[in-house]
């Protein structure tokens, strides 16, 4: 299969209680999430690997000071995009079907600092608004919320930032089992 475009690709989900085994995901678990994937700014929203510890612990003999990686570092953000009512306050209901019926939920998962979620993300050449499905590449987080921050720019939609410390991460497939 040639190469896949980038865009449309990613689908995030939140999910609240941890996967029994978080190597292998279960599709009801999976699903059981907040799907976030067109709740998110795609260009505010990110989870990846960082730049390893490193530490150099030569011995006597040796005549340079060789660095080893250490530690795996990761680091994270989510953007979720805001949603109201005519009224001004927060959407709560949602409205139609799919990704819109969530209304401002994602945000309000994330808002508070110190909030524990786990985030799964697929990223293939699937498309976003593709159901999660058995076989299914992905790679988990568990993370904790800080305080949301504004954006630096008032371009584009309403949304905060939420910095994430990323306290774990898995790679796996999606299990068929319930």
């Amino acid at each position: 299969m040639p190469r896949s475009k980038a865009e449309g690709r990613e689908k995030w989900i939140l999910l609240s209680a941890p996967p029994a085994n978080p190597e292998s995901v279960t599709l009801a678990e999976a699903t059981a999430g907040i799907d976030a994937s067109c709740r998110i700014s795609s260009a505010d929203s990110r989870i990846s690997a960082a730049a390893s510890a490193t530490f150099s612990d030569p011995a006597i003999c040796d005549e340079i000071a060789v660095q080893e990686f250490g530690q795996s570092n990761y680091e994270g953000q989510i953007a979720p995009f805001r949603y109201w009512t005519e009224g001004g306050a927060p959407d709560l209901e949602g409205t139609g079907t799919g990704p819109d019926q969530l209304g401002d939920h994602v945000y309000q998962a994330v808002q508070e600092k110190g909030t524990e979620l786990y985030v799964l993300i697929r990223d293939t050449s699937k498309r976003s608004r593709e159901e999660l499905a058995a076989a299914d590449e992905y790679e988990l987080y568990q993370v904790a919320t800080d305080n949301p921050q504004r954006p630096s720019s008032r371009d584009g939609y309403q949304k905060r930032i939420v910095p994430l410390t990323i306290r774990n991460a898995w790679k796996g497939e999606i299990a068929a089992g319930g």
